[in-house]
């Protein structure tokens, strides 16, 4: 099964190319533009890397941050990525208070944004319960 990740920007030129490139590497990409489609997804669907720009809209300029706390919340084996353009250190110390593993500027090439997605969607698989067939049988 492939490895799911879970693209969040309001830009869709940044999702076409983002989904574009890392699908290309074997994963199963989905999109969002907003927080509430993104919240949708993460509800009903386990994502191995959820990655999230910092603003979807001019109106609050900082629902990544809610998403990367529905995302721990909900999904608490997904590794979360915050990506922005507005990073700063004070950005980056909350969105890794608000559960993010990784903050990365914009721009951020699409090889070292692949790399990082597997090294996380690693550690993901790594951590999921084990399941043995037939354990505990004698």
């Amino acid at each position: 099964m492939k490895p799911r990740v879970l693209l969040v920007d309001d830009e869709a030129s940044v999702l076409t190319i983002l989904k574009s490139y890392l699908s290309r590497q074997g994963y199963e990409v989905h999109t969002a533009s907003e927080l509430e489609e993104a919240q949708a997804l993460l509800a009903h669907i386990d994502y191995s890397v959820v990655i999230s720009d910092l603003r979807m809209t001019a109106v609050h300029g900082a629902e990544g941050f809610e998403l990367l706390a529905f995302a721990a919340q909900k999904r608490p084996s997904s590794r979360r990525v915050m990506l922005t353009g507005c990073l700063t250190s004070e950005v980056a110390r909350e969105a890794r208070a608000r559960g993010a593993d990784v903050v990365l500027g914009k721009p951020t090439s699409l090889p070292d944004i692949a790399r990082i997605v597997s090294e996380l969607s690693e550690s993901a698989r790594d951590s999921e319960p084990q399941i043995t067939a037939g354990a505990g049988r004698s």
